[in-house]
């Protein structure tokens, strides 16, 4: 597969979807055997430890990198390899403001929510963590651990006697009584209580007293 240049420039386009830092951008050829261009992108920023400033795009993959001003010229040196490439400054074009780009350090946390949730059968906390790719690592609820699965923008699990989806995008749960609660539910209790909604909120994370 080949990208032409024009095909580069739509890509570069529709990259730039927010505005807020300057950047510039140059498409080049990728060698002199080949009619292939690769995307060389500057962020007006330093280039400070693990951090980049810049970024190649290529065919296949994008690569993060620094450059530094050398009289008439650019000199991008990629993290990876510590190839360098040196490019005239008239090729860069001023494309905008975007976000400055942070390192892949910065990107890459484990996180942890807190929420309060509430519904007429039950009313806790849940605990949820996630891994760096933000796959789910734990999830405690009320201080119970418990097994999760999510699919899409549900994660469901099973809590004292219940079945549990929850929704990621509004924090709205609905639950339903599953095994022995649900045949105390329908034989001794009058079948109160079997299904039903909640909601759960994100707080603070932190004791209140």
């Amino acid at each position: 597969m080949r990208l032409t240049k024009f095909t580069f420039f739509i890509l570069m386009i529709f990259s730039l979807n927010t505005f807020a830092y300057k950047i510039q951008s140059a498409l080049i050829p990728e060698n002199s055997q080949t009619d292939n261009y690769i995307l060389v992108t500057i962020f007006d920023k330093n280039c400070i430890n693990s951090e980049f400033n810049a970024r190649i795009t290529t065919v296949a993959k994008a690569l993060n990198a620094c450059w530094t001003q050398e009289n008439d010229n650019i000199k991008v040196t990629i993290n990876e390899t510590k190839e360098i490439r040196i490019i005239p400054s008239l090729e860069f074009k001023y494309m905008g403001e975007s976000l400055p780009p942070t390192s892949t350090v910065e990107q890459r946390k484990d996180t942890k929510v807190t929420l309060t949730c509430v519904a007429d059968a039950w009313a806790g906390d849940i605990v949820i963590e996630r891994n760096k790719d933000g796959s789910l690592k734990s999830m405690v609820v009320s201080g119970e651990q418990v097994n999760p699965s999510e699919q899409g923008n549900s994660i469901n699990f099973s809590y004292n006697g219940m079945n549990i989806s929850l929704s990621t995008l509004t924090g709205v749960f609905n639950y339903e009584t599953s095994g022995f609660q649900k045949y105390l539910n329908n034989r001794l209790l009058g079948g109160g209580s079997a299904k039903g909604a909640g909601a759960c909120k994100v707080n603070n994370n932190q004791k209140i007293f």
